[in-house]
């Protein structure tokens, strides 16, 4: 809001902060629309290889998804 619309509500002056916020909120969103994607099955061979690594690398954690296969 700051500096958008010219506002002081950081007293403080932290920008460096409000900018990691928002760089990990969008990182966040990112992963995120990478997981539905995968999950709805759309993904292709480049996006999908990363996750079945993973997946096989951790099976004790996706026993339930592992079982459906």
């Amino acid at each position: 809001m700051d500096s958008l619309f010219g506002f002081n509500m950081m007293k403080s002056g932290l920008r460096d902060t409000m900018g990691d916020l928002v760089v990990d909120a969008v990182g966040a969103a990112l992963a995120a629309l990478a997981g539905v994607i995968y999950l709805t099955g759309r993904a292709g061979r480049g996006l999908r290889a990363p996750f079945d690594l993973f997946i096989a690398t951790n099976r004790s954690r996706f026993r339930k998804l592992m079982r459906r296969r």
